[in-house]
């Protein structure tokens, strides 16, 4: 994909690519990584927990891994105390007994 600059004062330019987050095949969030090219390549996360409808983002970051490990925190630290990653973290800790 080009480079291209918005001409637009509001105008912007950036590629989205789409992750899943999920628990036991369930997916719980849809990730969205975003990489803008502006002056610099710069990128951020954003999420949309399945469960809740509950959305958030993180700031821009100068690598696809910070904004990909960020989004990532954002999301667990949401669907933590939802009733099947509960369920399902349980049963794994008693398997690994």
């Amino acid at each position: 994909m080009g480079r291209g600059q918005a001409n637009l004062a509001s105008g912007l330019v950036y590629e989205v690519k789409t992750l899943r987050y999920s628990v036991a095949g369930k997916t719980m969030a849809t990730i969205e990584i975003l990489k803008f090219h502006q002056e610099t390549v710069q990128y951020a996360g954003q999420a949309k927990i399945e469960v809740t409808g509950e959305e958030c983002a993180t700031h821009a970051f100068k690598s696809e891994e910070e904004a990909i490990n960020a989004i990532i925190l954002e999301v667990e630290e949401r669907i933590v105390s939802d009733h099947w990653v509960q369920k399902t973290e349980n049963n794994i800790k008693k398997y690994l007994k």
